[in-house]
């Protein structure tokens, strides 16, 4: 898919999303002969130990991706490539009663294990995603955040492609995002750029308001959600 779109454009760089597990030399290898200038790959892992990743993605390895990642590294890293390992964490229940400064402060230290493991790759770490909010054993904390802008760039700067072909109003998959079209039967550009709805989107974000597309994203809004993960 990726190698259609590069023949078919003059987009010259790609973002690549996996949670490694399907990162295994065959892939890598093809990764590697993509004719892109600028290739980032961005590997989710949650969880702040091993077992917590194997918690949170059922069915997934550590081991398994630690492997995949290694060689992975090993040789694409000669290929300028960016390596990113984004990872989300639950904000423990003894934070309940913290200000928003003492939880910075915890996600700070969140993804030590994988600073260790992976000393090639930037390590950026988050609080949980509103998308746990209805799993049992949660509790829904809010903090103020009324100080901070509302802005996103996904809609201004990012061309959002799934595996179907499907080009999306938004990247992040925590909102409300439509399928506006397909590389298939339509051109890539002109339906990003003349799409109502990321025309709305960017009309909005440009008077300082959160679009109705982005109800459900953290990023977009004013007042955040943290959820507790009370069993643990």
């Amino acid at each position: 898919m990726i190698n259609y779109i590069l023949d078919r454009t003059t987009i010259s760089k790609v973002l690549f999303y996996t949670n490694g597990m399907l990162l295994n030399r065959q892939n890598v290898d093809k990764l590697s002969r993509l004719h892109c200038k600028a290739l980032t790959l961005e590997t989710s892992i949650d969880g702040n130990s091993p077992e917590e990743t194997e918690f949170w993605r059922k069915g997934s390895s550590y081991s398994t991706i630690k492997e995949n990642l290694s060689y992975a590294y090993a040789v694409l890293d000669k290929q300028k490539t960016k390596l990113w390992i984004r990872g989300c964490n639950l904000v423990p229940l003894r934070m309940k009663n913290a200000d928003w400064t003492q939880i910075i402060d915890y996600i700070s230290g969140c993804g030590d294990y994988l600073r260790r493991d992976f000393p090639q790759a930037n390590i950026t770490f988050t609080y949980v995603s509103p998308s746990f909010e209805n799993m049992p054993g949660t509790e829904i904390l809010e903090y103020n955040n009324s100080n901070s802008l509302i802005v996103c760039m996904n809609v201004f700067n990012m061309i959002s492609i799934n595996h179907n072909g499907d080009i999306l109003s938004c990247s992040c998959y925590q909102g409300n995002y439509d399928i506006i079209g397909n590389i298939l039967s339509a051109n890539i550009y002109n339906t990003w750029m003349n799409s109502p709805i990321l025309n709305r989107a960017r009309e909005a974000f440009s008077r300082g308001e959160a679009p109705d597309m982005c109800g459900k994203c953290v990023g977009a809004t004013r007042i955040s959600r943290l959820l507790v993960n009370q069993s643990r």
